[in-house]
């Protein structure tokens, strides 16, 4: 009979759901009807073009408080089965901060209904991306300084291909 229990409990748990704080907290502002944030070959997946804005702040009366600021957009270019997108973002926490661009193609391949609302399609997609990193640790205060670590001040551009 324990057995039974706790076979029963096994399966109970595991197809059970479980939810918590899940995903990048961008994504879920426009995930329902805006894939090109989570998946770059999306861009130009619809009938028009879409730009999106959004910009959080946390801790409103804490000085350096996380903050970011993105703005996307992505359009068909005009009748052909291509699209093209770029998403823009400012993400700034104490005292390190990223400022990046992200440049996207991408091309799809119709997969029988010919409805431009319908996702069922095959689509490719080659993205860019140039981002700066900053980090500035010459305003730390401590009541020993230390030099391994107070005044340094470093910025690093870099470039990825998706």
């Amino acid at each position: 009979m324990r057995y039974h229990i706790l076979l029963l409990f096994t399966v109970l748990m595991i197809g059970s759901k479980s939810i918590a704080q899940e995903g990048i907290p961008v994504y879920f502002d426009y995930l329902s009807d805006n894939y090109y944030l989570v998946f770059p070959s999306m861009a130009g997946i619809g009938e028009g073009g879409k730009i999106r804005a959004t910009a959080r702040k946390q801790w409103f009366d804490v000085d350096d408080a996380p903050s970011l600021q993105t703005i996307n957009a992505h359009f068909r270019i005009g009748d052909t089965p291509s699209g093209i997108g770029a998403i823009l973002f400012n993400d700034a926490n104490g005292y390190h901060s990223q400022t990046g661009l992200k440049l996207t193609y991408a091309h799809h391949l119709r997969m029988g209904s010919s409805d431009m609302r319908v996702l069922n399609q095959l689509s490719f997609g080659l993205s860019g991306t140039i981002l700066q990193s900053s980090l500035d640790e010459t305003e730390f205060r401590s009541v020993t300084p230390d030099p391994a670590v107070s005044g340094i001040k470093l910025s690093a551009s870099y470039t990825n291909v998706d």
